[in-house]
């Protein structure tokens, strides 16, 4: 066993997504975002626990697609980033769907797929205001226009990306609407996402934080982390502990080390406030993070070495969110840095 290890929570996981349905209109589409090792809860884990209940996956970059298509053949799989030629011609085998943002961009992907003497599928990005990705709405009818000299490729959707909440979105979701209008029919139009479900009027959502339990009250955490205790020191008072010299112990104190670090993806922040639980009780982190080890106050808890302690939970103080809050960063930075921790099987 590793000194630390996560757990998947599957009921979690489809109780959330049949929560954030249950939000949409009838016959909307569900696009779950696993970019990014799922949120850093395990791309196989959670593409294959609702596979059959999601209309599209999406990622970040060929590789991931292929892979999710090695094991979910059926369900489609776009890449949110713009044409990328590392593995293109396997991913266009492998029947991804790409985004593209450029006429450019198009003729490389009809160029490859008439090689592959294929038709390769894909969505074009929208820049509503994001200004990161996306073809602007004034070279859109050139776009179009320009399409119908290519073959081997076809497009399925037209999409953008919100980059607020409220304040930002009426405009943005203008632009949008704009840009439907120029495109093709019978395509899928997709912009919202967890934050802005409540707005949504088009073909799909892109639900990515609220599928692992965040962004919603109702929502259910589904990663939980655990760490092993690595040794028990008893240390008097006027000692050092860690490293550094701001951690003095002030009276004799039994502490733990355990075996999880920054190296693991634990915040070096969380020590300012931070704790685990061990038989149901909170133990303070009293000394700096270490690359792999942090130093718990045991009190008078009767644990002993080789047992394991909860890092991360769905307790609502030990959560991703509260953690987040408590090293000034967001959820999504706390659930990612974990991704490296194998699960338990």
């Amino acid at each position: 066993m590793n000194n630390c290890y996560k757990t998947i929570n599957i009921d979690n996981l489809k109780h959330n997504l049949t929560y954030l349905k249950n939000k949409l209109l009838a016959n909307t589409k569900i696009c779950a975002v696993v970019k990014s090792n799922g949120y850093g809860h395990d791309t196989k884990t959670i593409c294959s626990a609702i596979c059959d209940q999601v209309d599209y996956f999406a990622v970040s970059n060929n590789t991931d697609a292929i892979f999710i298509k090695s094991f979910c053949k059926n369900t489609p799989c776009l890449v949110l980033t713009p044409l990328s030629e590392e593995k293109l011609k396997p991913a266009i085998k492998n029947n991804v769907v790409f985004c593209l943002q450029s006429f450019e961009e198009a003729k490389k992907l009809s160029t490859n797929a008439k090689s592959l003497n294929t038709t390769a599928l894909f969505h074009l990005k929208i820049n509503t205001g994001m200004n990161r990705y996306g073809i602007d709405i004034k070279d859109l009818k050139s776009f179009f226009t320009q399409l119908k000299s290519l073959t081997n490729i076809q497009i399925c959707g037209i999409f953008s990306h919100l980059g607020d909440k409220k304040q930002r979105s009426l405009s943005q979701q203008k632009l949008f609407d704009e840009a439907i209008k120029l495109a093709p029919k019978n395509i899928i139009s997709h912009l919202c996402n967890t934050q802005n479900l409540e707005i949504n009027k088009y073909d799909m959502v892109r639900i990515g934080i609220g599928l692992y339990g965040y962004g919603d009250k109702n929502l259910k955490p589904v990663m939980n982390i655990y760490a092993k205790i690595l040794a028990i020191q008893t240390i008097q008072k006027g000692e050092y502990i860690g490293y550094g010299l701001n951690n003095i112990a002030t009276k004799t104190t039994r502490i733990a080390v355990v075996g999880i670090g920054y190296a693991n993806g634990l915040q070096r922040l969380w020590a300012r406030n931070g704790f685990v639980i061990i038989k149901n009780k909170k133990c303070k982190i009293i000394a700096n993070i270490c690359m792999e080890a942090i130093i718990i106050d045991l009190c008078n808890i009767p644990a002993k070495i080789g047992d394991y302690v909860t890092i991360l939970s769905s307790y609502p103080t030990l959560n991703a969110n509260s953690i987040a809050q408590n090293c000034n960063t967001i959820e999504y930075e706390i659930l990612t840095n974990f991704s490296n921790i194998p699960i338990k099987k």
